[in-house]
């Protein structure tokens, strides 16, 4: 179910990660957003982004890296926040330039943290210390190191609800962005 369509001015977070991407009305992009819930909604979030990405974006491997990152931000909204769940697409002049995943949840400055020690680290098959064997807790460092560190967290207020919460976010990444 989609909870919201509405514009936007390009400013925080966002402005960067669209690498200075400009609109003739006067930076704004379009936020479209679709509530989440139980244990299929990363499977439905991954449908949602395959299907608002067609005819944008065809590189297999990139779709699958694209994947693995909402489904990773999914799962992790599932495990560690209670309540409404959010996806948003971000377009910038009608072309999906970042997605998000949103929830009542705390835990920001973590996140931030986990997000920022990831970017630009090693690839993701490297292992550098047996911790990293562990299962779980590498969701958001192969989020960062598939976004090309052009991810991050800030608070924000659920559009369907209009809770506070947190979002977490990733660009599409640079070197197959759309023109």
């Amino acid at each position: 179910m989609r909870i919201s369509h509405r514009r936007i001015p390009v400013t925080g977070p966002h402005a960067q990660a669209m690498g200075g991407l400009h609109s003739p009305d006067d930076g704004r992009i379009h936020i479209k957003a679709w509530c989440l819930s139980g244990s299929a909604s990363a499977r439905k979030a991954r449908a949602l982004l395959r299907s608002r990405i067609a005819g944008h974006l065809t590189d297999e491997a990139v779709l699958g890296d694209l994947d693995l990152m909402i489904c990773e931000l999914t799962a992790n909204a599932h495990r560690h926040a209670e309540g409404p769940r959010e996806m948003r697409i971000l377009y910038h002049e009608g072309i999906p330039v970042i997605y998000e995943i949103a929830d009542a949840g705390g835990d920001l400055d973590l996140i931030v943290q986990r997000l920022r020690l990831h970017s630009g680290q090693a690839e993701i098959g490297t292992i550098d210390d047996i911790d990293a064997l562990q299962i779980g807790g590498r969701g958001l460092g192969i989020v960062a190191r598939l976004s090309g560190g052009r991810c991050g967290a800030y608070t924000t207020r659920l559009c369907g609800t209009g809770q506070p919460g947190k979002s977490v976010w990733f660009a599409l990444p640079v070197k197959h962005a759309p023109n």
